[in-house]
């Protein structure tokens, strides 16, 4: 699926990872309001706020246009090597490395190091307060208002 962000980027996922598989962006891009795959899933459609609808490719290694005999015979060439060697380590870093804008990459590991204090924090409250008064909660639970029965 593809999501769009307020972070200027537009992301491709699959729906079983918590990573995005591709991330799509440029320098004057505005924040992304609306995203689309087209009927044919080739490409995708975004809406920024700078009132621009952009058409991204869906794959951005594939090439576009026609392909003759030869290309199509190269093309599954290459994909029968990268099932063949899916296993290596040096393939899989490969294939799941992306390009993150700068931007975004240095607002993640400011949310991760407020998220490290924060959690720094709850445990030295609850090292130093009476044993059971300040009892553990799981981070997946927080999220949780109310379990209906």
């Amino acid at each position: 699926f593809v999501s769009a962000s307020y972070d200027m980027t537009v992301r491709l996922w699959n729906a079983n990872d918590q990573r995005s598989k591709d991330v799509y962006h440029t320098k004057r891009m505005g924040r992304a309001f609306c995203c689309h795959f087209t009927p044919d899933s080739r490409y995708v459609l975004s809406g920024s706020e700078d009132t621009n609808i952009r058409v991204w490719k869906a794959k951005a290694d594939q090439k576009m246009g026609t392909l003759n005999e030869r290309e199509k015979k190269a093309e599954q060439y290459r994909e029968t090597l990268k099932k063949k060697f899916s296993r290596l380590p040096e393939i899989r870093r490969i294939r799941s490395h992306h390009h993150t804008p700068k931007m975004i990459k240095s607002m993640a590991h400011r949310r991760r190091i407020m998220r490290e204090a924060k959690q720094r924090k709850e445990e030295n409250v609850r090292k130093h307060s009476k044993a059971g008064s300040k009892p553990h909660v799981p981070h997946k639970k927080r999220a949780i208002v109310k379990e209906l029965e």
